[in-house]
């Protein structure tokens, strides 16, 4: 998969160039150092991997446009195609019941985020203010539980994912940084 080595720096594990969509990534960039490449692979790290920053900070076009403007200087910057294949890819390859239950929890968490960033206690009729507070009150801290165990179901979930991409007998490629 894509990782995020000591040095902050996205990398490629070496197999994964056996994988078409992340092949034509690789060989599209006739650079040496591979800059472009490794880019690319940079931003579908960080708009999907589950320990990505901008992926846990932002969300739809947002997101995007952050990962965009950090990496390419440029928020409007028009990728090519092949990159949306790579990206499905990436999807897929981290895909599993308990990840799709998570993303799923994470997206309800997001709209109910959006609720409480809309009301507004001056709708509420000023005799039903005191009630409306308490149950808000209730509210946010039930939130703030549900937060916790995605949170924690988020590690268990990565855990799972990355355990076997840290084999210690195959070998590096010239990109990729020793444990």
């Amino acid at each position: 998969m894509l990782i995020l080595n000591e040095n902050n720096t996205v990398t490629i594990l070496h197999e994964m160039l056996l994988i078409p969509a992340y092949k034509k990534i690789w060989d599209s960039d006739k650079d040496v150092n591979k800059v472009t490449a490794l880019s690319y692979f940079s931003y579908i790290y960080f708009k999907h991997d589950l320990k990505s920053k901008y992926r846990n900070n932002y969300s739809g076009d947002e997101l995007e446009e952050k990962i965009k403007i950090d990496l390419f200087e440029n928020k409007k910057i028009k990728l090519p195609e092949y990159i949306k294949d790579a990206e499905a890819k990436y999807i897929e390859l981290q895909s599993s019941k308990a990840l799709k239950m998570l993303l799923s929890a994470e997206s309800a968490l997001e709209q109910i985020t959006s609720y409480f960033d809309n009301f507004k206690i001056t709708d509420i009729k000023i005799d039903d203010r005191a009630d409306s507070i308490n149950k808000l009150m209730r509210n946010l801290k039930e939130v703030d539980d549900v937060t916790e165990k995605i949170e924690a179901a988020k590690k268990r979930i990565e855990s799972e994912l990355f355990v076997n991409n840290q084999s210690k007998k195959r070998k590096l490629g010239k990109f990729e940084i020793p444990d």
